[in-house]
């Protein structure tokens, strides 16, 4: 009997969600299961939680293997995938290498050339004040004197807070780059601005008409986000409803930005897929699967918060 066989609900569509052991993946299982027919898949499938059943993890390669696109394709088609869900950075630049080998795949991701210019932080900002929106001021690092201190040191292509820190002075830059290996020119500098995080869920169809739009107020975070609650912030909508007009994104994908302490919107990140409080968006009523796939329907935002707790968990090992 083969994986498609033993674990495959033929009346629901085959989802699979890569980044399969981040900190959404219990959460989507809970809420989309009676929806989706739904497989998680991740370099180390013992990272998944437990919660998810066996027959629903899948392994594949780390993104920069150098077999990943073939081997990747022949587990999507070992449980029939019919839709995939990136949640991971590297994967996306190979999506179009990927549907070489499965065509009728579909990709819940944005158009090849916005992930790669959002994935560079540098050319995101330089894209945004192009398009008439607001953005930090971002310099590379081999141009400190343009920027005042503090500000915020990050690799133009990163993630999970990943090499972000706060300088105060240019001093400190060199030590910043050896400290992470770094040349000047893989690093931006980015001004430091005040006010309230916000990571926005986004979602388009695959003609980029916009779907839904959730602001999601950041309370506590730790490379992602631990606590959160949805704020209907008029002005951050306002802006990202802007942004979308300006660019269009296909797609689901993520906006991180900080409103001012003055009333001023500005994103720091751009991310081309979904984040891991999608999750904190699905509960409130967004379905970007169904975006995609052309059956989702408006609804109310529903008002919701978000706590993550890490849990503990020992069993008895053999022999012991």
């Amino acid at each position: 009997m083969t994986l498609a066989d033993s674990a495959i609900d033929k009346k629901l569509p085959v989802v699979v969600f890569t980044g399969g052991g981040g900190a959404a993946s219990e959460a989507l299982q809970r809420l989309l299961h009676d929806r989706y027919n739904l497989f998680f898949a991740d370099a180390d499938p013992a990272s998944i939680p437990d919660t998810i059943p066996a027959a629903r993890k899948l392994a594949i390669p780390h993104a920069d293997a150098a077999d990943f696109i073939p081997r990747t394709a022949a587990v999507l088609a070992a449980c029939r995938a019919e839709v995939l869900v990136p949640g991971v950075d590297e994967e996306l630049p190979q999506i179009r290498d990927l549907l070489r080998h499965l065509p009728a795949l579909r990709v819940l991701a944005p158009q090849p050339e916005f992930v790669l210019a959002m994935q560079d932080k540098f050319e995101s900002a330089r894209r945004l004040l192009a398009a008439g929106l607001d953005a930090p001021f971002t310099v590379t690092a081999d141009r400190p004197e343009e920027i005042g201190f503090p500000c915020i040191a990050k690799p133009r292509s990163g993630r999970g807070s990943r090499g972000v820190m706060v300088l105060e002075a240019p001093a400190q830059v060199p030590h910043y780059l050896g400290l992470y290996r770094q040349k000047a020119a893989a690093v931006v500098l980015q001004e430091k601005l005040p006010g309230t995080e916000y990571t926005v869920y986004v979602s388009a169809d695959a003609q980029a008409r916009l779907c839904d739009l959730i602001p999601i107020r950041v309370l506590s975070k730790r490379g992602v986000t631990i606590r959160a609650e949805i704020h209907m912030e008029s002005r951050v909508v306002a802006y990202c409803e802007a942004l979308h007009r300006a660019l269009r994104p296909e797609g689901p994908y993520n906006v991180q930005l900080i409103l001012g302490d003055d009333g001023r919107v500005a994103p720091f990140e751009v991310n081309p897929r979904v984040s891991t409080t999608l999750c904190l968006a699905i509960a409130a009523g967004a379905d970007p699967i169904g975006d995609w796939l052309g059956y989702a329907r408006r609804h109310e935002v529903r008002p919701m918060r978000l706590k993550r707790n890490w849990n503990n968990q020992m069993t008895p090992m053999e022999g012991g």
